[in-house]
């Protein structure tokens, strides 16, 4: 009588070392679907990006005026061109597309829809733990940051200088006070504004506005204003 038992050993051996690569995979997919979910909730709550509603516990106005100008609203220009699906679109319309903590999409991060703070100044979880090192936001956003999305292909007549005034809701005109010597007389003469700061109501990007300045001599000597300047 034959023994078949080593024959089937080896076999079964065989089939084990085959398969089990195969059981392997299967199940790390179905937990990868299962985990899914909890990941990105928690690259949302631990993530960099914190959404517009951190921002505005500290800077309330400037955060009231964004929220009414067309930067508030990108994404739903998307949706409204039918376009919220494409992903080189989407980017430039949300806050931190692709990105640890970043926008989803609408149902999932809801809070982080339209071009926020964060688009121009960057990631604000560190900075809001530590508001005062000017390491972790990036406070003057430039020229070339903005033409990532004003492309000049998607933005041939953007200005630069002519948006940058209105993309917070309002504009303001800065005056500073400056002390002029003179030569000829000894007291010299100071020049001093009426308002260091005016600011505007809320206004929409491209919105022509009128400041009227009262500046005041309180000196003994004439002075020439030769630049003044708005930002």
């Amino acid at each position: 009588m034959i023994n078949h038992q080593p024959f089937m050993k080896v076999i079964a051996k065989g089939v084990k070392t085959l398969f089990r690569p195969t059981i392997v995979c299967f199940i790390s997919a179905i937990l990868w679907v299962i985990a899914f979910p909890y990941y990105n909730a928690m690259a949302e709550i631990y993530g960099q990006y914190k959404g517009w509603q951190a921002c505005k516990e500290c800077h309330t106005e400037i955060s009231d005026g964004w929220s009414k100008t067309r930067h508030a609203r990108a994404f739903e220009s998307l949706v409204g061109s039918n376009q919220k699906d494409l992903p080189e679109c989407v980017k430039c319309h949300v806050v931190g597309y692709g990105e640890s903590g970043g926008f989803l999409d609408p149902d999932l991060t809801t809070e982080l829809s339209g071009v926020q703070c964060e688009s121009c100044h960057g990631p604000g979880a560190k900075h809001l733990e530590m508001p005062e090192d000017p390491d972790f936001i990036v406070r003057a956003p430039g020229k070339d940051l903005c033409r990532t999305c004003h492309t000049a292909g998607q933005d041939p007549n953007f200005d630069y200088q002519k948006k940058i005034v209105s993309v917070h809701g309002t504009e303001s005109l800065h005056v500073n006070s400056q002390s002029i010597p003179q030569t000829s007389r000894p007291s010299g003469s100071k020049l001093y504004a009426d308002k260091t700061l005016i600011e505007y109501p809320s206004v929409d990007e491209g919105t022509p506005v009128i400041a009227n300045v009262v500046l005041k001599n309180v000196g003994d000597s004439d002075i020439r204003i030769t630049d003044l300047f708005s930002s």
